[in-house]
């Protein structure tokens, strides 16, 4: 019996906390992954999955903020790396492009010493090294893609629409007339992929509510599910148990 409570109360919590996702602001916001490490390309498709990009480390600011962040997620001292949006277009030490199409020329850069040197001929893709103390903390390292990593997304943080009201006045030589306007709703877009995707992914109050309330349903059913194969193998190892053996008589 204790075995299905514990059983319960882990998948509820699992339920619940999924999704559960913190960003970190810094004029963009920024997610840090803790969770399984995964290819460049499935680390891309996760923060497409949340309207964002691999972050791009452009300043020495950013990088600072998001060495920070992770370091209140391990202050330990064991290796991290994190894949960035930076990637080889070719074989040269400066031949590197943020995801966003801009080049890594005169920007800020943290390379590890003696890096990017596209050492197996294919390291096309970038990773943050972290680890307290040793010399390569906040290092960056050119490797494969294919390379099992942790990541950090970036995405645009959305802003709200604001709606202006214009009045214009007509001065004529013998009357005044004022005309409103319609009123208009602004906003702000540009190239960048972050802008162009809707923040879909957003966790409202009632979102949160709505999933946990499910949550909390799908735990009720599994754990009467469970109550009944417990009671039913229980009954019937009850029945097809054998009676006690008579003593033979003398």
């Amino acid at each position: 019996m204790k075995n299905w409570l514990l059983f319960v109360v882990t998948f509820c919590l699992v339920v619940i906390c999924k999704g559960q996702v913190t960003w970190h602001q810094l004029g963009y916001e920024y997610y840090i992954h803790t969770g399984v490490e995964v290819t460049n390309q499935a680390a891309v498709n996760a923060c497409t999955s949340m309207n964002a990009t691999l972050a791009r480390i452009k300043t020495k600011q950013v990088q600072d903020f998001v060495m920070e962040k992770i370091k209140l997620l391990y202050p330990g001292t064991m290796w991290k790396h994190f894949y960035i949006g930076l990637n080889r277009i070719n074989s040269s030490s400066t031949g590197f492009q943020w995801n966003d199409g801009t080049m890594v020329t005169s920007g800020y850069t943290n390379w590890r010493s003696g890096e990017p040197n596209n050492g197996d001929g294919n390291e096309n893709c970038v990773v943050l090294l972290y680890k307290i103390g040793h010399s390569l903390h906040g290092k960056w390292n050119d490797l494969s893609c294919l390379w099992n990593r942790r990541y950090i997304c970036e995405r645009r943080v959305e802003k709200d629409t604001t709606t202006q009201q214009q009045t214009t006045t007509d001065t004529h030589t013998d009357k005044t007339t004022t005309v409103t306007q319609r009123a208009f709703t602004t906003t702000t877009t540009n190239n960048d992929p972050l802008e162009q995707m809707k923040t879909s992914c957003e966790f409202s109050t009632i979102h949160v509510v709505m999933s946990s309330l499910g949550s909390i349903v799908g735990t009720s059913v599994v754990f009467i599910i469970g109550i009944l194969i417990y009671c039913k193998k229980r009954r019937n190892h009850d029945v097809t148990a054998p009676s006690p053996k008579t003593r033979a008589v003398s």
